[in-house]
């Protein structure tokens, strides 16, 4: 059983449908939004670091509200549900075959990549750092314009990063997960972008 803050309201997440797993959580239906229940609840000032992050804007799938256990702790949150179905993973755009089948020329990837730059400095304006700016974690629209998942890993100033990152997008030469670690990443997933190499 979920709480919100107050414990005023409750939430049997055992009755909500599962859509997504992974390494820390659960992805469950609630009505208009989806839950994220992590498998080890957080403690209950890491709501500081929810905060920070919903002052992201809708390219990132955000938290809009946090639940927790009946100790205090933090068992998840809620964010807007988002039909993924619509958009592509940014791997898609390294795969000839897709981009030939999609017809997605440069001149399109271009403008994601102009996208993706955007929301990266939006993210820096508000104190926060990506970190794992992977390929796995960026969906891409048909028009072009790109949306962040699993973005309750991202630093900001109240939860450093947590050191977890796709080796191939990882800057081998520092140990520093800051803003040049995501415009390292940026830099990569360009390359590859643009060369399929």
């Amino acid at each position: 059983m979920l709480y919100n803050k107050n414990q005023s309201i409750k939430l049997d997440e055992s009755k909500l449908k599962q859509i997504a797993a992974g390494g820390e959580g659960v992805i469950l239906e609630n009505g208009k939004n989806v839950v994220k229940v992590y498998h080890t609840p957080r403690p209950a000032s890491f709501e500081k670091h929810l905060k920070s992050l919903f002052e992201l804007d809708n390219r990132f799938i955000k938290p809009v509200g946090a639940w927790y256990t009946q100790k205090g702790d933090l068992a998840g949150y809620d964010m807007e549900y988002v039909d993924l179905n619509k958009y592509w993973l940014f791997n898609n755009l390294f795969n000839k075959g897709f981009c030939t089948t999609n017809n997605i020329d440069k001149r399109f990837k271009i403008k994601v990549l102009e996208n993706l730059k955007d929301a990266i400095e939006h993210a820096h304006s508000k104190e926060v750092v990506i970190g794992d700016c992977n390929m796995y974690n960026i969906f891409v629209k048909k028009d072009g314009s790109v949306l962040f998942c699993d973005v309750d890993s991202f630093a900001t100033q109240h939860q450093p990063h947590s050191g977890v990152l796709l080796d191939e997008i990882r800057d081998w030469t520092t140990t520093n997960i800051d803003k040049n670690t995501d415009t390292w990443a940026f830099n990569i997933l360009s390359f590859w972008a643009t060369t399929y190499v």
